[in-house]
């Protein structure tokens, strides 16, 4: 049980709550088990979404939280 906790505490360490996504320490871990064979065909998509935290702090973080989602997964 010890150790389903910890590997429980490592993926939330390095997943983000809302999205599901890697977050940053999530990536860097992913990114140490690429190999030089895998480049070609490795690919990964970088957002930034501009004036979020407006819309979050106008609508609210549900809203904003929703925009995130929607960036992540390509929901229309």
């Amino acid at each position: 049980m010890a150790l389903r906790s910890v590997a429980e505490r490592g993926k939330k360490a390095s997943t983000d709550a809302v999205t599901g996504l890697p977050n940053r320490r999530g990536m860097k871990r992913y990114a140490k088990t690429i190999t030089a064979a895998d480049l070609s065909t490795v690919g990964i998509i970088l957002l930034d979404l501009d004036h979020l935290k407006q819309a979050d702090d106008a609508y609210g973080h549900g809203a904003g939280n929703a925009v995130l989602v929607e960036a992540a997964t390509g929901a229309p």
